[in-house]
């Protein structure tokens, strides 16, 4: 079967959103044999190095000393993140709104704490792609 009647065919089996894809340099089907005994032995050899990880995790949290260093961390990062939110925290953010795929995107095109800025930033933008 030559390609133009694999295209018919699939466009009769799938309908008008058939799609395909070629990949020429995709392995063929010995190398590919040989690939999933590689996925094989390197699965195998992760899952060794993940039992013994987590071997070794169980003995660090029964670790008091540890624990109480993990929960200042985790405090002293959600401090960190509320800091930088509210560092770029603008009054005012303004963009355009688009759907893809029925998912709602909103693109910010400018933000600042007065619609002078805003403006500002939208007009200076403008004779920046014009020119």
């Amino acid at each position: 079967m030559n390609q133009e009647q694999a295209k018919a065919r699939l466009l009769a089996l799938l309908g008008k959103h058939a799609h395909y894809e070629l990949r020429p340099d995709a392995p063929d089907a010995e190398t590919r044999a040989a690939f999933r005994e590689q996925a094989r032995q390197a699965t195998e050899h992760y899952q060794a190095l993940e039992k013994t990880r987590e071997n070794r995790e169980r003995e660090l949290l029964a670790d008091p000393a540890y624990r109480e260093l993990c929960e200042q961390a985790k405090q002293a990062r959600q401090a960190r993140d509320s800091a930088r939110w509210r560092s770029g925290c603008c009054r005012i953010t303004v963009g355009t709104r688009s759907e893809v795929g029925g998912l709602g995107l909103f693109s910010v095109k400018a933000s600042g704490d007065t619609w002078a800025d805003v403006i500002d930033q939208l007009e200076q933008k403008r004779k920046g792609s014009c020119g």
